[in-house]
């Protein structure tokens, strides 16, 4: 018998490559999977140690068998990573329009003290503020690296206008009425 209980997780996006996982998952409830995308470049997953993960031209199937579960995706990129160029944001935003995400997370990158970014950012000299979270006013979104192939304004107004873009009114009731997307 069914408990009627409603449930998301997070989870990469690998969990599409085990249909019986995924049946189970839909039969228990899950109605929403948060995936951390991250980027849509393999040169930037294998930055981020992420090689496994598969590229924008891979996820097709998997976005897809997940839809066909009736369990929505809540997307999240970040910007901000050494292969990312200007035309990063509509690369991501077509990506996500034409996959009919309804959730939709797009972040830049933030070097968090002690981690691998963060050092590596401070030995090649492009922390902009060493100690940025101790700044009393420091706001979320703000910049605090100097990225590889943009300028970190280009990076943080083209994260901005892509999360205007994509959350327009217009946008969110057509994907609102895709029931398919909306599980």
């Amino acid at each position: 018998t069914s408990l009627k209980i409603q449930w998301g997780c997070q989870i990469s996006i690998d969990v599409a490559a085990d249909p019986a996982m995924l049946r189970l998952m839909a039969q228990s409830g899950c109605i929403l999977l948060m995936i951390g995308f991250e980027s849509l470049r393999k040169d930037n997953l294998n930055l981020m140690h992420k090689g496994s993960h598969r590229s924008a031209d891979d996820y097709a199937p998997f976005i897809k068998r997940i839809r066909d579960h009736g369990i929505m995706i809540y997307a999240s990129f970040m910007f901000g990573y050494d292969f990312d160029t200007e035309d990063i944001f509509d690369q991501t935003l077509e990506f996500a329009f034409r996959h009919k995400f309804v959730l939709v997370n797009f972040n830049t990158l933030n070097p968090m003290p002690g981690t691998q970014l963060y050092t590596r950012l401070k030995e090649e000299g492009r922390l902009i503020d060493e100690h940025w979270w101790l700044r009393e006013k420091f706001k979320y979104g703000e910049i605090m690296f100097i990225p590889k192939l943009m300028t970190p304004r280009q990076l943080k107004e083209g994260c901005m206008c892509a999360r205007l873009e994509f959350n327009k009114f217009s946008g969110i009731v057509k994907r609102a009425l895709d029931f398919k997307a909306n599980a």
